[in-house]
């Protein structure tokens, strides 16, 4: 769900998610989730994926990633953006996320395996402190017909999600590689839990940086994480930031990821 249409979320961060509902209604919090015009727009926007899903049905793919705006980001958002106080925000942000997880589990084919994550780039470790009990119940209501986690566009606090029952943690390797060597073992008990790692290896942040990067310090470290963490574990993917990216240029990106896991496969003698 392309609801990220900015690197930052002050940027249109919701221009298809929060459709439907008025100022006053956010402002006073009275909000029916279950049978108002807040719900009917749940099924109405995800019924946009229908095409989608039928052409993923006729290729016969196997697996298929959903990205939409986590409960952390958003609720600061409202907060921000109609002066709730912290708690009603946050309130308002898990419901609709419970109620987002429950409307996509009527349209979601089984036959496909589906990844969901929750894009966080407001999320730090404090706020994961707060709020834990509120995102386990949350990926409670989808284990059953999804993999679930969530995509960090900052550093990543690797204790608070390693103890979220996730099954995937995608982040920006390329500016936080360091981070992540530093956590090891975290990360290493997140992938002996059948945890994968999502690694953004091109950076999308920056247009003017991809004209002039270079693979190899990246591979190089890429086999330095190779040496704990089992390939299997791992997801090469871009980094935060394609979605501003012109079609010839997302095929740049597509093409370097392409060649990065020739490099490790070589390396790894696969």
């Amino acid at each position: 769900m392309p609801e990220l249409l900015g690197k930052f979320p002050a940027e249109d961060l919701f221009s298809l998610s929060m459709f439907g509902l008025s100022d006053d209604e956010i402002q006073s919090g009275k909000i029916n989730f279950h049978d108002g015009p807040f719900w009917r727009d749940h099924f109405s926007h995800i019924s946009l994926f229908f095409p989608f899903l039928e052409r993923l049905i006729e290729q016969k793919r196997k697996i298929a990633k959903i990205q939409f705006c986590g409960p952390v980001t958003l609720a600061k958002y409202l907060s921000r953006q109609y002066q709730l106080g912290p708690e009603l925000a946050f309130q308002m942000a898990f419901e609709w996320s419970r109620e987002r997880l429950i409307a996509l589990s009527t349209i979601l084919p089984e036959e496909i395996e589906f990844h969901l994550v929750f894009d966080e780039p407001c999320l730090n470790k404090m706020d994961l402190i707060r709020n834990q009990n509120e995102y386990e119940n949350l990926l409670r209501c989808g284990a059953n017909f999804c993999k679930q986690g969530i995509h960090c566009c900052g550093e990543v606090p690797w204790e608070q999600l390693v103890n979220l029952n996730l099954k995937l943690i995608f982040f920006d390797f390329y500016q936080f590689s360091d981070t992540l060597l530093a956590n090891i073992q975290l990360a290493k008990k997140f992938t002996l839990n059948e945890g994968i790692l999502g690694l953004g290896l091109i950076p999308t942040h920056d247009k003017n940086l991809l004209k002039h990067f270079e693979l190899g310090p990246v591979v190089k470290k890429m086999a330095e994480l190779l040496t704990q963490i089992n390939a299997n574990q791992l997801y090469l993917t871009p980094a935060c930031g394609l979605g501003n990216f012109n079609e010839f240029e997302t095929i740049q990106v597509k093409n370097l990821i392409e060649e990065a896991a020739t490099k490790l496969q070589i390396m790894l003698g696969i």
